[in-house]
């Protein structure tokens, strides 16, 4: 499996933290190809149904998360990564992982979450998207979750 489908996988596995995937790279000495090998899945102390999960991955569930990143550009950060954002890492539950749209050293800065409706009207659409222009205007980086 290459290293994108076990990113992917990682990000779909049923309870899986940030403190998961670090156990998990260190289990494997750091090398990404070794997280599934199943002595690395026992020694990591992994959530059961994770450890089920990871331990018999289904590839084809994994496609279409991964043909979308290729078309998108998308990023997958594992918590151990670099540019995963250090504020979240602060936090008591960080997730495992974070699909990033556009550059991910934007996670860096200072940021602004904006979070709304999923169905908003024209009217709500168009002052969160003025709302969002101002803010990033003056150099916060505008993040959804």
């Amino acid at each position: 499996m290459d290293a994108l489908a076990i990113r992917v996988l990682l990000a779909r596995a049923p309870g899986l933290g940030a403190v998961h995937v670090q156990a998990l790279l260190a289990a494997a000495d750091a090398r990404l190809e070794h997280i599934l090998d199943p002595r690395t899945l026992a020694q990591a102390g992994i959530p059961p149904q994770a450890r089920g999960f990871l331990s018999n991955p289904d590839t084809t569930a994994l496609r279409p998360d991964v043909e979308w990143m290729l078309a998108s550009g998308a990023a997958l950060l594992l918590s151990t990564d670099a540019l995963y954002p250090i504020q979240l890492l602060e936090t008591p539950d960080p997730p495992a992982t974070l699909f990033v749209l556009g550059d991910p050293r934007h996670l860096r800065t200072p940021q602004l979450a904006m979070v709304g409706s999923r169905s908003p009207t024209p009217c709500g659409r168009r002052i969160a998207r003025d709302f969002a222009a101002s803010f990033s205007r003056s150099g916060l980086t505008i993040t959804s979750g």
